[in-house]
């Protein structure tokens, strides 16, 4: 942590900071727990966004292997019940853009069943 930051806990649907203050916001393994998923845990960082502001994260995804994929959806329930809620065969790129945001294609950095990457809040249509 950088020396003069605050550490604030909260709740991703709640987060307590005005609208537009943040050019970034940060989120690590926070959707697939989420039970809302992924609309609220979305939206209110997204508002906390200064206009041009990114959304990074790091989350578990869904494989794109078949074979993978249909292992992950297998083990999902077992995997939740002992894992405290994860959910690691969500479409979490997917969510993230019916959310609201565009992700950004040249800022995708696969590592294993994790993705690192930046989205923008889609600006609306005139």
């Amino acid at each position: 942590m950088r020396p003069g930051c605050r550490w604030v806990a909260g709740s991703a649907e709640a987060l307590p900071f005005r609208d537009a203050c943040f050019d970034t916001v940060l989120s690590g393994l926070v959707l697939l727990q989420r039970a809302g998923w992924p609309g609220a845990a979305c939206s209110r960082p997204g508002a906390c966004l200064l206009r041009g502001g990114r959304l990074r994260m790091l989350e578990h995804v869904r494989s794109t292997e078949p074979w993978k994929a249909h292992l992950q959806d297998w083990l999902q329930p077992a995997w939740t019940r002992v894992s405290g809620g994860c959910h690691p065969n969500r479409d979490t790129e997917r969510a993230v853009e019916a959310s609201g945001f565009d992700i950004e294609p040249t800022d995708v950095a696969p590592h294993g069943n994790l993705r690192r990457f930046a989205a923008a809040p889609r600006e609306p249509s005139p």
